[in-house]
């Protein structure tokens, strides 16, 4: 948003496809459906890596066609002259997506556009493009006849191809993983990322999958009253969202990750879990700080544009787990804590942003054993001294926590009870309520104090942070 020059080459590049269009101008609006499905179709991250890159090849594609309003994250606007040009290039973006990946569907619809009411033809194809997200076919998938025909890594697709990795045995796979682990790889390389699969960033044997959305964005959209504001509105949107990301990854250098941008609003990665917390906090900051922006592309932008830019947050769900459970699963279990975070930020008086946490411990299902942090606001005050609070608690023994966690049984009496008793004989916890300014000795401090499961999950990523910050500075 910064490039001074974009406001100019964008009203270019508009000014060029309403002249190409001027006799019967007609919007083509595309959108891909199930791209997260596609991305995580292999449970390889590398392979993830490269389904991304085969979106992204796309959007470079359809964004260099003539006629081209805006394209990202498998969304896009294209302006033609005429109904049959509507009708080719809405069959030729279906077509060319299939193509790039291997079967996958773009959903598509075109309207008139009236000079004279562009907002109107904008809604109009925004609700056509609705119904064609839900009336779009299934993907094109070749399905093996046998089980010994199935692909090795996304087991769903017909083998057509061998794939020999170096000093692993050859694997039957088929042409969609093949293309997406070889896409992945050059990707990883290019950006210097440090793994290819979760083992690579398991941090005491954990990582952490990352999910995020853009809040308050239909409200956002909702404001778009021209071709040329729907334009900038788009690539504001995705400069914020990548921008964000890039920005937070940029302060912790050394965290290892694997990122699966898509583009738009929507950010998905794997991450070394003793970086979370920092990264969440900073990725919702810089959401906040890049949307106060007031130059570049945002000068196209109306003034209820721009207000309601101010007001859009972030919805974050992560999952911390052991990193042999499969990453196309826990990236979908982080969707659905994204999903509630996001819960806490609808209406007027939401939240701006918010964060949702599990953590999945070793030997239990996905859907068993995990500790949750309940959606919180960030970032902000409140915020912050839950992370200083729990920052402190790491220093109490883990075995310390367990029990005072593990009383389910117990009533509340029974419950606040035992924790009086810990913190009396406890040097640390007396430490812990010094550190967090209050009185151990007072009773109904204590029990204002008593943590809670979510201060407790925290306290662990905590701890875990500290030990491997530990581990760099000597080594």
């Amino acid at each position: 948003m910064t490039n001074e020059k974009a406001p100019q080459q964008l009203k270019d590049r508009i000014r060029a496809a309403r002249r190409a269009a001027e006799g019967d101008p007609f919007l083509v609006g595309f959108d891909a459906n199930g791209i997260q499905e596609l991305i995580t179709a292999s449970s390889r991250p590398v392979a993830m890596c490269g389904a991304s890159a085969m979106v992204s090849a796309f959007d470079t594609w359809a964004r260099d066609r003539p006629g081209s309003i805006f394209g990202g994250g498998g969304r896009g606007v294209w302006l033609v002259e005429g109904s049959s040009a509507a009708d080719m290039a809405r069959d030729t973006l279906v077509r060319e997506y299939a193509d790039r990946t291997h079967g996958g569907v773009l959903a598509c619809a075109t309207a008139r556009l009236d000079p004279a009411r562009e907002s109107d033809s904008l809604a109009l194809l925004r609700l056509r493009l609705k119904n064609a997200k839900d009336e779009a076919p299934p993907p094109r998938v070749p399905l093996p006849r046998s089980r010994a025909e199935q692909c090795a890594y996304c087991r769903v697709r017909a083998a057509s191809t061998t794939r020999r990795p170096p000093g692993a045995e050859a694997h039957s796979i088929c042409a969609r993983c093949d293309d997406s682990v070889e896409r992945g790889g050059t990707r990883a390389r290019t950006r210097h990322e440090q793994g290819q699969t979760l083992e690579d960033l398991a941090l005491g044997g954990r990582v952490a999958a990352i999910a995020a959305d853009g809040n308050s964005m239909g409200v956002f959209f909702a404001e778009v009253g021209s071709l040329m504001e729907m334009a900038a509105a788009s690539q504001v949107v995705d400069a914020v969202f990548r921008g964000a990301h890039e920005a937070a990854l940029s302060e912790i250098p050394e965290a290892p990750r694997i990122s699966l941008v898509t583009g738009g609003d929507d950010i998905l990665l794997f991450l070394a879990p003793d970086f979370l917390l920092d990264y969440v906090t900073l990725l919702a900051q810089k959401v906040h700080e890049q949307t106060r922006a007031s130059s570049g592309l945002v000068t196209l932008l109306g003034d209820k544009l721009r207000s309601s830019l101010q007001r859009v947050g972030i919805g974050v769900g992560a999952v911390v787990a052991p990193f042999h459970y499969p990453a196309s699963r826990l990236l979908e279990y982080a969707h659905d804590y994204e999903k509630s975070a996001k819960s806490i930020c609808r209406g007027g008086d939401g939240a701006r942003s918010a964060f949702d946490l599990a953590v999945l411990t070793s030997g239990n299902e996905l859907t068993q054993g995990r500790q949750h942090c309940w959606a919180e606001e960030i970032p902000g005050a409140k915020w912050s001294d839950l992370r200083r609070r729990a920052s402190a608690l790491a220093d109490i023994p883990a075995s310390q926590l367990a029990r005072l966690i593990g009383t389910g049984d117990l009533d509340d009496v029974e419950r606040r009870n035992l924790f009086r008793y810990q913190v009396a004989r406890s040097a640390p916890w007396q430490k812990w309520f010094q550190q967090i300014g209050r009185d151990w000795r007072s009773r109904s401090q204590v029990d204002e104090a008593l943590p809670d499961e979510r201060l407790v999950c925290l306290a662990g990523l905590e701890r875990q942070r500290q030990r491997c910050a530990g581990s760099r500075a000597h080594g």
